[in-house]
């Protein structure tokens, strides 16, 4: 702080205060990339390839340990870390869409990487930070329904957990690779007041969208 003594003392402070608040920002070592090949990759740009490839690992991960039997991908786009969830993990996920044209994009993508059962999903859903959001997300999870096997979408040699196999009462991981602005907030509202969500992983951005 002493590099910046025209600093206002109450910015001082507030840094000081934000700098005590802050996480551990060292790499887990127990986290390996997952290997996501090139059919997997058709459409991502290099840098999603990363990312997707490195969340796809730490949701697994986050799955396994809390012992969650669908993923629920706020913000899903095109699908893409949705995908690979499904075909190297073996795992349920919805994909929860402000635009009904990443949906029909979605819908396709999976369409032509032959992910053609339910237990990979994507619709249309407005996250928003009020009661009526999280009745609706509720519904929405009550009665999703999935079939008992779907072998076929996934990627060969990965067996599907026996935690895939049961719809009577999901136990959710929410996830958001890029939660843009105000979805951050949102996401650990929905995450706060819904019991059926065990697990959060949230990428945040877009700070200064927030209102």
């Amino acid at each position: 702080m002493e590099r910046y003594p025209a600093w206002p003392l109450s910015l001082h402070n507030f840094i000081s205060r934000a700098s005590t608040l802050s996480l551990d920002r060292k790499q887990i070592q127990d986290i390996t990339p997952t290997s996501v090949d090139y059919g997997m990759a058709r459409g991502m740009t290099p840098k999603k390839w990363h990312e997707v490839s490195w969340m796809a690992s730490l949701v697994n991960d986050i799955v396994c340990k809390t012992n969650c039997n669908l993923i629920v991908d706020v913000g899903s786009g095109l699908g893409y870390l949705d995908h690979v969830l499904h075909q190297v993990y073996g795992h349920a996920v919805l994909g929860l869409e402000t635009s009904e044209g990443h949906v029909h994009a979605a819908e396709h993508r999976a369409v032509s990487q032959g992910l053609t059962c339910s237990r990979i999903q994507s619709m249309k859903f407005d996250i928003t930070d009020d009661v009526d959001c999280f009745q609706k997300f509720e519904n929405v999870i009550t009665n999703l329904k999935f079939p008992l096997c779907c072998g076929h979408s996934i990627k060969e040699g990965v067996q599907t957990s026996d935690r895939m196999l049961t719809t009577a009462s999901h136990k959710v991981c929410l996830i958001g690779l890029h939660c843009c602005g105000d979805l951050s907030s949102s996401v650990l509202s929905l995450f706060h007041h819904v019991n059926s969500i065990k697990a959060v992983c949230c990428v945040c951005c877009c700070y200064h969208k927030m209102t």
